[in-house]
């Protein structure tokens, strides 16, 4: 089991887009097919303040274009690889955007990359699934 999955539950994932025509539909997603816990975050800033509570989180789907930032702007490359590291865990980063070019530049970083669009709520959970080596 994953090292977030404190006594049988679930890993938490959180969530950070400013767009509730995006968020919410992958937190239900998160939470009612892939029986994950989900935060959420509008902004870079509530994004670090979640970052900083001390829950583990196991996955951050982060939104590219962000009022103050981008997602990728908290992704740092450590030893292990490119994760949210300096966040109490190793914290797996999955980007998504509206642009086709931006996920480009982060795909060969080895940072999964999704096109925001139909199906987007199932590409996570399938995408979080595999990281963390459920189902």
């Amino acid at each position: 089991m994953n090292q977030n999955n404190n006594l049988g539950q679930a890993p938490w994932i959180l969530v950070v887009d400013d767009d509730h025509g995006t968020r919410g539909p992958v937190e239900s997603y998160l939470r009612v097919r892939g029986g994950y816990q989900v935060d959420t975050a509008k902004t870079l800033a509530e994004a670090r303040a979640r970052l900083a509570s001390g829950r583990l989180y196991a996955v951050a789907v982060l939104d590219t274009n962000l009022p103050d930032g981008c997602g990728y702007d908290l992704v740092k490359n450590t030893d292990e690889g490119m994760n949210l590291r300096e966040y109490n865990s190793p914290i797996r980063p999955v980007l998504v955007a509206v642009s086709e070019v931006e996920g480009n530049q982060v795909h060969w970083k080895g940072i999964p990359f999704l096109h925001k669009g139909v199906g987007l709520g199932t590409r996570v959970v399938q995408t979080i699934d595999s990281l963390l080596d459920r189902k």
